[in-house]
């Protein structure tokens, strides 16, 4: 059942009304407001995501606009009334904004922070909005940003952040929020788009040293006895498990076995035969294996495990790249998606860089310092990435991060809202 209904002061050019209703849960949300193509990042804009979320315990409200009359769902934005984890991917006022304002950064104005948009994933691709009509995109926005600051309040927090954002929506919202948003330039997606016949045609069209490279790693990973099987991760919960917690303790991440299992338990009952285990075997044993969804024409890599570091026998190449590609290519996918972090072996194995935004809307505006700190990071940012790319490949940046790229514009955009 819908936990409440409001309409939207201001009418539509041809006199309707927009209405926000909240439901609680994904399956009473309208099947046509989700998104529909396939195309990257699609999973993440499906139910069944937002199911494997609610399987592990996390809190939504789903907020869905409507017009009256007619009554036609156009736009679909999920809040998470769970908390962020302190320090995790989601605490992005920690990760994101505490090293930029760093004294300035007023626990009052910041903490708690409300997310919208996305759960555990890299990229937002929510509402799904339809293509080429601006006013009602910007109508729907403003509905759904103003049914997220209601929320806000209701419970006490005094800033949202919409993470993840890619730069087409990120501008979207600048023009949209102007001065009352805080947008952060933070770390790329990786995105490969799978166009060879058969695994040998991609290696084999790669340039010489990218060649020799997979081809060594290769040989690394059979030389060292290990066999790529492919299973179903119901298969291999225990086992996996201990790989994680294992890989886990050593860099940093959650340690918690209890809630490793029940990630793993959730995403094996949700997404069933969709997740999948690249496992690297020795006599039987599982060494280390990637797991991964397979869903809308794409691989989307979610966790790695292994017993020794990865680079002992090149097992997370193995698994995290090379098995996942050779599999896409015999099914007939279209994209690897390879989430964020060890760009430099991703963007030297054919991975793109997808640039991503942040934005902040604190309850307090900002003063004049705060925002020349913003201005000066994500021009930094900005600068940092080309120098990268230059270093890595002897080439300037691609397209969107180039002197007249999409991020240069955005930040144009901000510059001029600013004054």
């Amino acid at each position: 059942m819908a936990q409440s209904r409001r309409t939207i002061d201001g009418a539509m050019a041809d006199g309707s009304h927009l209405k926000v209703v909240r439901y609680a849960t994904a399956a009473e949300v309208p099947q046509e407001v989700w998104l529909q193509h396939e195309g990257p990042g699609a999973l993440y804009g499906s139910v069944t995501w937002f199911q494997l979320a609610e399987a592990v315990g996390t809190r939504l409200s789903y907020l869905v606009v409507y017009n009256q009359p007619g009554g036609q769902a156009f736009g679909l934005l999920p809040v998470l009334l769970t908390p962020p984890r302190p320090g995790g991917s989601y605490d992005q006022v920690r990760r994101l904004l505490g090293p930029v304002l760093g004294r300035d950064l007023l626990p009052s104005v910041w903490y708690p922070t409300l997310i919208a948009g996305s759960w555990n994933s890299n990229l937002a691709v929510l509402p799904a909005l339809p293509a080429n009509e601006v006013k009602l995109q910007r109508a729907i926005w403003n509905a759904l940003l103003s049914e997220v600051k209601r929320i806000a309040v209701e419970r006490g927090t005094p800033c949202i952040a919409l993470p993840f954002l890619p730069t087409d929506v990120a501008s979207v919202l600048v023009d949209l929020v102007g001065e009352q948003g805080v947008f952060l330039l933070t770390t790329p997606n990786t995105l490969k788009e799978i166009r060879s016949t058969s695994f040998d045609n991609f290696v084999a069209s790669c340039k010489r040293n990218m060649r020799k490279m997979i081809r060594r790693e290769l040989r690394i990973f059979n030389e060292a006895g290990l066999e790529i099987t492919i299973e179903p991760l119901q298969q291999v919960l225990e086992e996996m498990t201990e790989l994680v917690l294992h890989s886990n303790s050593r860099h940093g991440g959650v340690t918690d076995r209890e809630k490793i299992q029940e990630l793993l338990m959730a995403q094996s009952q949700v997404l069933g035969d969709q997740m999948l285990s690249f496992c690297a075997r020795r006599q039987g044993r599982l060494m280390a294996a990637a797991n991964v969804v397979v869903s809308h024409q794409g691989i989307y890599g979610r966790t790695f495990g292994s017993r020794e570091d990865r680079g002992n026998h090149m097992e997370y190449f193995a698994l995290a790249y090379y098995a996942p590609l050779r599999y896409g290519i015999e099914h007939g996918l279209r994209w690897l998606h390879g989430g964020p972090e060890a760009y430099e072996a991703k963007l030297r194995r054919g991975f793109e860089l997808v640039p991503l935004w942040t934005l902040f809307l604190p309850a307090a505006p900002l003063t004049s310092a705060q925002r020349t700190l913003i201005r000066h990071h994500n021009e930094a940012e900005l600068e940092r990435w080309r120098h990268w790319f230059l270093q890595i490949t002897g080439r300037p940046a691609p397209a969107p991060w180039g002197e007249k790229g999409e991020i240069m514009r955005t930040l144009q955009q901000l510059a001029s809202i600013s004054g």
